[in-house]
């Protein structure tokens, strides 16, 4: 048993703009925005509880040490 919320149905993207990922979704497929991290990570559910995770492109680079 899950004591928050667990969707079954789960995916996620790497984007370049999570804001335009975010509007797309949100406008066009009738996404909610459950978590957005400074428009470098958001997390998305429609009706049919699929979740969608998005990560911005810049999360997934390896800065120079």
């Amino acid at each position: 048993m899950c004591f928050f919320h667990c969707p079954v149905n789960l995916e996620r993207m790497v984007v370049k703009d999570v804001d335009k990922a975010l509007h797309l979704f949100k406008n066009y497929f009738g996404f909610s925005i459950i978590a957005n991290r400074n428009s470098k990570m958001a997390v998305l559910e429609n009706n049919d509880q699929f979740a969608l995770v998005i990560w911005g492109q810049v999360l997934n680079k390896k800065e120079d040490t």
